[in-house]
């Protein structure tokens, strides 16, 4: 079970790393719920990689995976390039339609 929650929104571009992950309160009120919360999910998958815009705010999706070592999550994280910031808006919001997805 579980997965990667992607949502459409990006940081205002006058944010840096820190405030990129630690304004916790003001990303939901201001940026993710008048967005309703648009995301798409991607499911774990054996052997699945992920590629996004690592800038868009995103998360680990709940899981629940069988006991033992074998049963576990492997999660690899490779980063390259500059973080590209957004305006604040997202692609949702400036259509005025809201988008959840899962994959």
């Amino acid at each position: 079970g579980g997965g990667l929650v992607v949502f459409t929104a990006k940081p205002p571009s006058s944010w840096d790393f820190e405030a990129y992950n630690t304004n916790t309160e003001f990303v939901v009120e201001e940026l993710l719920r008048p967005n309703d919360f648009a995301n798409v999910t991607i499911k774990h998958r054996p052997n699945r990689a992920v590629i996004f815009d690592s800038a868009l705010f995103h998360q680990t999706d709940r899981y629940r995976f069988k006991r033992g070592y074998e049963n576990g999550r492997i999660n690899l994280t490779l980063l390259f390039g500059e973080m590209r910031k957004g305006d604040g808006g997202s692609s949702a919001a400036s259509s005025g339609g809201s988008v959840k997805q899962e994959l």
